[in-house]
């Protein structure tokens, strides 16, 4: 996304801006609550947002059953509400998917800026 940004912008102190903007105010601030409050509906698929999407392919307790066994087993014991098991696939196929339309972006608006 910021390679993208960078390509866009031709600036890669704007691009890093706008990049950590994205992140930090929108995918994480704002974007969130206001799609709760009024599309409560689309509040599930905020996780295929393309930086909360990558999150639980970095979990190791995703890929690991002994140990999500034992972190459901640890939770139930302490009594407190158990992890779900999160559906990888979807999230690998999402994350795919968002590294060609940025990569493939990028591309796109690089051979166009040098022709």
């Amino acid at each position: 996304m910021a390679f993208f940004l960078s390509l866009a912008i031709r600036k890669t102190g704007a691009a890093l801006a706008v990049w950590f903007l994205w992140i930090g105010a929108i995918e994480f601030g704002m974007l969130p609550p206001l799609v709760q409050r009024f599309l409560p509906d689309y509040s599930e698929r905020l996780e295929y947002l393309p930086w909360r999407n990558v999150f639980p392919l970095l979990e190791f307790r995703n890929y690991d059953a002994p140990t999500f066994e034992r972190m459901v087993a640890a939770a139930e014991a302490a009594g407190r509400s158990t992890p779900e098991a999160v559906d990888l696939g979807s999230h690998v196929i999402m994350a795919t998917l968002w590294t060609v339309l940025f990569i493939g972006s990028a591309f796109i608006w690089f051979r166009r800026r040098d022709l």
